[in-house]
């Protein structure tokens, strides 16, 4: 019963919309894939990280720890997956301090929503992260993707960011459930390289 109701504790608001010439209107670009198959779960991301043009670094770690036991990726703005990444983390600390057990997948997933969907609109948020794991109690891996509306969609495979369309084209082709290990930690790499060789804002 907490589980549920700790999904319903909502991130601090933000207080006021930013107003509309204050605003960057810089471009953000990634690409993160990850998928799920026999063996578990795959994730692969590139890691440049950009603003407009200006490539600002390409060492960027882009695949942040929620839990011992789950991990999600970030695509969008750094700063607002950051921030909303490291207060989901903070729940469930603090949810597995209070119930001794991990938080499952899915309920840190929808704890992102529930918080992103309670932001005022016009903030410009951009955040499109991907959250997996093992869930003990289900004894098996999960996979959710999580946007800046709160959008929330449990799924096998996703790639998110400017260069998800030519990562796709790849994964599409390929992707079977049943995939080896190999060959699974191989299509992931493939897929985000393809993406980099066409998408200008994805790379490292």
């Amino acid at each position: 019963a907490l589980e549920q109701s700790s999904s319903e504790i909502g991130a601090p608001l933000i207080s006021k919309p930013v107003a509309e010439n204050a605003r960057s209107h810089l471009a953000h670009g990634t690409t993160t894939v990850a998928f799920a198959f026999a063996g578990g779960i795959v994730c692969c991301v590139d890691s440049r990280a950009s603003m407009g043009s200006f490539v600002g670094s390409s060492e960027t770690e882009k695949v942040l720890p929620l839990s011992p036991y789950i991990v999600a990726t970030m695509a969008g703005s750094a700063a607002d997956c950051g921030y909303f990444i490291r207060y989901v983390s903070a729940r469930a600390k603090l949810f597995e301090l209070e119930e001794g057990r991990p938080l499952s997948v899915l309920s840190a997933s929808r704890m992102l929503a529930s918080a992103l969907r309670r932001q005022p609109r016009g903030l410009g948020l951009s955040v499109g992260t991907m959250i997996m794991g093992f869930d003990s109690q289900e004894s098996q891996a999960t996979l959710c993707y999580v946007d800046s509306d709160g959008a929330r969609v449990n799924g096998r495979l996703f790639a998110v960011g400017s260069g998800s369309p030519w990562a796709y084209s790849v994964l599409d082709a390929e992707y079977r459930y049943d995939l080896s290990i190999e060959d699974a930690l191989n299509l992931a790499q493939r897929a985000v390289h393809a993406a980099t060789m066409r998408d200008a804002y994805s790379g490292g």
